[in-house]
Formats: C-alpha cells, structure tokens, sequence
C-alpha cells in the first residue's frame, strides 16, 4: 500500500498540483467582490486539484518514450 501512495504521489505530480491549489486559493483570497461560500471554494480547490493532478499524469503518459 505504501509503494501505491508513493507511485501515485509520483505519477499525479501532487507536491506540483498542490502548489498550483493553493496560488488559486490565494487568488480567489485576495480577489476584490467575490464572495463564495465554504463548499464553493471547496469546490474550486478540488477542481483545480484534480484538473492539475490529471496534467501532471498526462504528462507522464505522453513524454513516456522520451
């Protein structure tokens, strides 16, 4: 189980795509006017998490051969 963390760790680049959540949830901190509720921005983190973690495992799929 360990080994699986770590591959998936690897393979998603989430040290990266954690990176990229939090300079969205800062940006949506210190936008002027928007006010969203607690599962929006939830929401938003998560989206922009995933979508990232996706990027980083495609990547890894198409430079595969590289």
């Amino acid at each position: 189980m360990k080994t699986l963390a770590l591959n998936i760790w690897i393979l998603f680049k989430l040290r990266i795509s954690l990176a990229i959540m939090l300079c969205a949830l800062a940006g949506i901190a210190v936008s002027p006017g928007i006010d969203l509720s607690a599962w929006q921005t939830t929401a938003i983190a998560l989206s922009v998490l995933l979508s990232a973690a996706a990027a980083g495992g495609f990547n890894h799929y198409a430079e595969w051969d590289l």
